[in-house]
């Protein structure tokens, strides 16, 4: 009788491992489809001298629409004035970017754990800056 008290208080903190264990593959899956998304952007980005508002739209999109988030959510700062290649490396020619995803479930269980739904949230934000492509008129 004692094996199963102790099981029946066991076994709910057991099956948080392994939750969380397949929440954890679910980010990791969620990440690497987020940096391939940005990649794309970024290249289309390098092409074009800066991120034009049809590529910041396009990037914001495909992410809201993977994650379940809504599309003003997802905060794009980049640059957006035309940059241009020089034969020579001087740092104008850098396009900055930085996205920011919202993360609404980090934890698996949180709510046996005691954690609130604010503090079960999160981030992830992906900052870089990339060369320029783009030639000179």
């Amino acid at each position: 009788m004692k094996q199963i008290i102790v099981m029946c208080a066991v076994l709910p903190l057991l099956l948080l491992f392994v939750s969380q264990f397949a929440l954890d593959q679910q980010h990791a899956t969620t990440n690497n489809f987020i940096y391939e998304t940005i990649d794309v952007a970024k290249e289309q980005a390098k092409r074009d001298g800066c991120f034009t508002v049809e590529n910041m739209d396009n990037l914001q999109e495909a992410i809201a629409d993977r994650l379940k988030v809504k599309k003003d959510e997802i905060i794009v700062i980049a640059t957006n004035t035309p940059k241009y290649r020089t034969n020579d490396y001087q740092g104008a020619e850098q396009i900055y970017y930085r996205v920011e995803i919202p993360v609404k479930k980090i934890m698996a269980g949180a709510g046996l754990l005691g954690i609130e739904d604010e503090d079960n949230q999160g981030k992830i934000i992906i900052e870089n800056s990339v060369s320029s492509e783009l030639l000179a008129p």
